[in-house]
């Protein structure tokens, strides 16, 4: 649980914020942030394509994420030595940590993030529905719902806002 902010941090910043919207193939290699750049005009950078403009560099998106230095330092070393794991990994790994059990007398889930998902969780013999609303920049509020059940029968809902 000691990473849980960071995870959330390196993928919403780091990997889901070169993505340009719901567009597959549609990411950002250069973010120039001089004044009055632009994503759109970058010179040898700029957005890719679906089929084409794939750049090495896509494979280091958790580059954009704010760091100590010493978790900089540890992020470098393994993006250098395993890049090509990392690089084929970064975005095949986004539902990757959603959930997180601590083992103990009563298990214990934890919600890492509002991604929609299902989950069967063995250990609590329940299972736990996630529906998250899209959230861009724009909203001004967020919405989760969670649906937990058991033997397939409905056991809560709720809904949740955040403002």
């Amino acid at each position: 649980m000691a990473y849980a902010d960071y995870y959330e941090r390196a993928l919403t910043n780091g990997v889901l914020s070169i993505q340009r919207g719901t567009e597959p193939g549609i990411m950002i290699y250069f973010l120039p942030m001089n004044p009055g750049g632009s994503k759109a005009v970058s010179g040898q950078g700029g957005w890719g394509t679906p089929t084409a403009s794939f750049w090495c560099c896509y494979g280091t998106g958790p580059s954009n994420v704010s760091l100590d230095p010493i978790a900089w330092s540890l992020l470098t070393f393994l993006l250098t030595f395993f890049y090509a794991v990392a690089a084929t990994e970064s975005f095949s790994k986004l539902g990757d940590s959603i959930y997180f059990e601590e083992e103990g007398a009563v298990p214990t889930l934890y919600v890492i993030q509002f991604i929609s998902s299902t989950l069967n969780w063995r250990s609590g013999e329940l299972t736990l529905q996630q529906n998250t609303q899209q959230v861009s920049s724009l909203d001004d509020h967020f919405r989760v719902q969670f649906t937990v059940a058991s033997a397939n029968k409905v056991i809560q809902q709720h809904e949740f806002y955040a403002v």
